[in-house]
């Protein structure tokens, strides 16, 4: 990525919002810009689509990427999807991105370690209930985190909510608040346990633990999706090439949906 990549991103990401966002959330961005905080913990979109944030962390990031530049789903033609898989939900923001952008979906299996994310990402389905969870039929949440072997980790949370990890992310410089026991889960289990038999769109986001299940046998339950979305964690000990390689021998097409994000793929079956 260049200069000019991460230019040209913030100046379309300040135009997508001001065309999508609802005026009092404009001028909470100008708020939490200027080091001020918001008057609302709520990011509204003109067309009514309301959801959750913690203002003082990088939840709102999240949010312009899903609903507001579309990110995660603009490369993705389909409008009909019969089973999502979000691995590292968060908050929801992915899911109600692409309903967001009239993606119909039938199933939805949600996989979120923390439960005050899920707490989160259950209120902001509610808060859509009359609107884009019309375009799902069916939600499940797990609480686990998705790895390739099962049994209890320990969870580091983070200061910026977007950053928790089985892998310490003090490590990378992020400041750690928490560590919590969590349950894991593997794709095997997984899928066996919500009775998953193919995946049409499959979304990951799970701070570095994607090097481990890419390198293991689990990996064949992921490579049979039909499209994969994934922000890729490279550190000193692994690289980015090390995921898009395999993803090609498996006859994936990887895309970059944002030039200055090349951490974030999209790949598709040729």
């Amino acid at each position: 990525m260049t200069s000019l990549d991460k230019i040209i991103s913030i100046i379309r990401t300040v135009i997508n919002e001001f065309r999508k966002a609802s005026t009092s959330t404009l001028l909470d961005s100008i708020r939490i810009t200027l080091g001020l905080y918001p008057t609302s913990n709520v990011y509204t979109l003109r067309n009514g689509v309301q959801v959750h944030f913690s203002p003082n962390t990088l939840d709102r990031m999240v949010i312009r990427e899903c609903l507001i530049n579309s990110s995660y789903s603009k490369l993705l033609k389909e409008r009909t999807l019969k089973t999502v898989l979000d691995l590292g939900s968060h908050k929801g923001y992915f899911l109600l991105g692409l309903l967001n952008a009239r993606v119909a979906i039938d199933t939805a299996v949600c996989v979120e370690p923390l439960a005050e994310n899920i707490k989160v990402c259950r209120e902001n389905m509610a808060l859509n209930k009359n609107t884009l969870l019309k375009r799902l039929g069916r939600l499940t949440i797990e609480q686990a985190a998705i790895s390739d072997h099962s049994g209890n980790a320990t969870l580091y949370v983070t200061q910026d909510s977007v950053s928790h990890s089985l892998i310490d992310p003090s490590l990378l410089g992020k400041t750690v608040v928490s560590t919590r026991q969590v349950k894991l889960i593997t794709p095997k289990q997984l899928f066996k346990k919500h009775k998953i038999t193919s995946v049409d769109l499959l979304k990951m986001d799970i701070e570095g633990e994607e090097f481990s299940l890419f390198s293991s046998p689990q990996m064949q339950y992921f490579v049979k999706a039909r499209y994969i979305v994934m922000e890729i964690h490279p550190s000193s000990a692994h690289k980015k090439s090390e995921i898009t390689e395999t993803l090609k021998t498996f006859k994936f097409i990887i895309e970059i949906p944002n030039s200055a994000w090349d951490d974030l793929i999209f790949a598709r079956r040729d």
